[in-house]
């Protein structure tokens, strides 16, 4: 591992110091011996040189002490995480912002806005006035769709209400034409009928006569059988007329003969004509069948 040129100079630097300490200490130990004294002869006046002195003895070096391990290399500083950027943090909140905004909350989100810092409180008043202004124009975009599908609604009823009328109208048109038809059928049925019973009654009343024509006949076939059994009391008018009504059985047995209409003659006239009825039994009976009427009424003449 190859060391910094710093951590060079610090161990030197280290070591430097340390010899210096080192060498001061030697100094301080040395001891400073006092001269000895001499005792000398003076012989002469001419000096003798002195002797050399004593060599010192050396002082014993001092044992260097080991070196300091040098210090651990400091840590190296942990790099500061990079701060963040001001326009993506600004753009992050924008879109947290965004995703909170809604058409419901913006009362909410206003009160919000006042407590955030200034830059925030900017950016949140720019996002709300523009989701107001997006939420105005939505409302009164529904509001114009609801109004439009209501003006097409109540124009689909008119519509609808118009051609209701006009089948109505139709139907009562259909009705009264159906109507006229029946009446006019009906007239027809009934002048048909009236004709048709004009021409029945006519027929009938035709039918009747001739009936009455054959029954006239067979009244007279009867008088002319009462005439024969019929004795004129005395007294009594030489012409008359009456009318006498017979019961009769099938076949012409009599039971019973009243005088409706009288003779003119009295009593006695009418009860003879009554006894030559009962007298004549059996009567004769109509040549047509249909013609015989239980209760027949049929006039009498003597002659």
């Amino acid at each position: 591992m190859e060391l910094k040129p710093r951590y060079l100079l610090l161990a030197f630097g280290l070591h430097a110091l340390l010899f210096a300490l080192l060498f001061v200490s030697v100094l301080f130990q040395h001891k400073i011996e006092a001269p000895a004294a001499i005792e000398a002869v003076l012989i002469d006046a001419v000096p003798k040189s002195a002797p050399p002195p004593k060599p010192q003895p050396k002082p014993e070096p001092l044992k260097p002490e080991p070196p300091k391990p040098p210090p651990p290399p400091k840590p190296e500083p942990k790099p500061e995480p990079p701060k963040p950027d001001p326009a993506k943090e600004m753009a992050r909140f924008k879109a947290d912002v965004l995703l909170k905004l809604d058409c419901d909350n913006l009362t909410q989100m206003k009160m919000d806005a006042a407590m955030r810092p200034p830059e925030q409180r900017k950016i949140m008043d720019e996002l709300i006035r523009d989701r107001s202004d997006a939420c105005r124009k939505k409302q009164e975009e529904k509001k114009k769709q609801e109004e439009e599908l209501a003006r097409k609604q109540e124009d689909q009823l008119r519509k609808a209400e118009a051609q209701m009328r006009r089948q109505q109208m139709e139907q009562e048109a259909k009705q009264l034409a159906e109507d006229q038809r029946k009446r006019e059928q009906e007239e027809q049925r009934r002048r048909q009928a009236e004709m048709a019973a004009a021409l029945g009654a006519e027929e009938d009343a035709r039918a009747a006569a001739a009936k009455a024509a054959r029954q006239r006949t067979w009244g007279d076939k009867i008088a002319d059988k009462v005439r024969g059994n019929w004795k004129r009391p005395n007294g009594s008018a030489q012409d008359f007329v009456c009318l006498v009504k017979v019961q009769l059985l099938p076949g012409g047995s009599v039971v019973s003969a009243k005088v409706v209409k009288t003779c003119g003659g009295g009593i006695a006239l009418d009860d003879s004509v009554e006894k030559a009825v009962l007298k004549s039994d059996p009567l004769p009976m109509p040549d047509n069948p249909e013609d015989f009427d239980r209760n027949l009424t049929f006039q009498f003449q003597p002659h």
